[in-house]
């Protein structure tokens, strides 16, 4: 038994995995990088070591996150890399074999996946298999600006409230050239607006080619572009930070995830604002989450040991640590009232906020990552200027016409990309 889990300051990827080697007392070494959180590796590893006699961990933080994915395929590549690892980008790993399918050990063990957002798992859900298993559940919902309502003689959505009532609300709060009604995330990535309005941008029997041309997803990018140039009431969301305009009273309802509640609760303590949910969608409720999770390497020589791990990286006591030690919200359905709990002991500008409105997404299923390609930034390359030719001009390019367009375009690009590579399965 080893008498310390390792942990340093970053990963040297080349230099792990592979054939493990065995300590004097025969202890197998499994190599973890894990998410930046050094804590719950000194903390709660060392229990899983405890239970599990012969087996060490030897835990490395991941490189920098614009190259942590390349070193993990190349260290892949090369016959090494950890064994169990973190990432939040699925599709950096789809067009090669180099994450293992987890469905015989799911199935053999009868591993219970309902303890997750069922939205959740389809992050790393490719051809009929299962890659990974979530390490969180962000839940997206509006926060609202009391004050433009009540300025606006506008009652505050209760309950369940539709998209249309929405737009409704949008347009009698905006002020044209002085405030926005709402935000709306329109990346092409974005795509719990499809999920929504039942459509997709992925086939999801086919992750080489774009459905963008159906109908519920012309509906969907039909309500989004009526939102900015019919009514004129909401703004993009583009990478800007709609808080600062939220502050600033020129933008009445602002996205907010769970993860960031904390801090932009401190930040903007003194501003009068209330939760609110996402609405329902024409074919039911959706909402964004993250796409990260823990995935074991196809390649490890102890695949039993490694399902192990990934079994009690993301279970229950891993997740509470998570919770205490970083508010981390849960991938795990159950822990949502310990994670709301801990919120409002530890965060007391919440008081009175009804936080339950992040909870009934994951709990109930209807958390979405965004749908990808195999090669996404094959996909990507087409998506993005068409896009903005649609959403970005008035009448630069009719919805239904651009997406009809895209779709044929970014799967041939896709089916290219699937064709010139020379990564295994590719």
């Amino acid at each position: 038994m080893a008498a310390a889990t390792g942990v340093l300051a970053s990963a040297t990827l080349a230099g792990c995995g592979g054939s493990a080697p065995r300590g004097a007392h025969g202890a197998m070494t499994l190599y973890f990088q894990g998410a930046y959180e050094p804590q719950l590796y000194t903390t709660v590893l060392p229990a899983f070591e405890a239970s599990h006699p012969g087996i060490h961990v030897s835990a490395v933080l991941p490189p920098s996150p614009s190259t942590r994915d390349t070193q993990l395929i190349q260290a892949f590549v090369a016959g090494s890399g950890p064994d169990v690892f973190w990432s939040d980008a699925p599709w950096a790993f789809a067009r090669g074999p180099w994450l293992l399918d987890l469905t015989p050990l799911v199935q053999r063990d009868g591993y219970d996946l309902a303890a997750f957002s069922a939205g959740q798992l389809l992050a790393t859900e490719r051809q009929g298999g299962l890659y990974g298993l979530p390490r969180t559940t962000n839940p997206s919902v509006f926060a609202a600006r009391t004050d433009a309502f009540a300025r606006a003689g506008v009652a505050l959505p209760q309950g369940t409230y539709t998209a249309a009532e929405l737009a409704a609300v949008w347009r009698k709060l905006s002020v044209r050239g002085k405030r926005a009604g709402g935000e709306i995330n329109w990346s092409p990535t974005a795509t719990y607006y499809l999920r929504g309005f039942g459509g997709h941008l992925v086939d999801p029997a086919d992750d080489l080619r774009c459905v963008l041309d159906q109908p519920a997803a012309v509906a969907c990018g039909q309500w989004i572009w009526d939102r900015f140039w019919t009514d004129d009431s909401a703004r993009g969301l583009q990478g800007q930070n709609g808080w600062a305009t939220f502050a600033a009273g020129t933008l009445a309802m602002v996205v907010v995830n769970a993860a960031a509640l904390p801090g932009l609760t401190l930040l903007y303590a003194n501003l009068p604002w209330r939760l609110l949910p996402f609405p329902r969608w024409p074919a039911g409720q959706a909402t964004s989450t993250t796409s990260e999770f823990y995935a074991i390497h196809a390649g490890t020589p102890h695949r039993e040991a490694a399902w192990e791990l990934l079994q009690f990286v993301t279970s229950t006591q891993w997740e509470n640590a998570s919770i205490a030690t970083a508010l981390l919200p849960p991938a795990r359905r159950a822990l949502w009232p310990a994670f709301l709990a801990a919120l409002r002991q530890r965060v007391p500008g919440l008081a009175g906020q009804p936080l339950d409105v992040f909870a009934s997404a994951p709990q109930e299923g209807w958390t979405y990552p965004p749908e990808t390609f195999r090669y996404q930034s094959a996909a990507l390359a087409v998506l993005n200027p068409t896009w903005q030719r649609i959403f970005a001009g008035a009448h630069a390019l009719p919805v239904a016409r651009g997406f009809a367009a895209l779709a044929p375009a970014v799967t041939a690009a896709e089916r290219q990309a699937a064709a010139a590579t020379a990564l295994p399965g590719g």
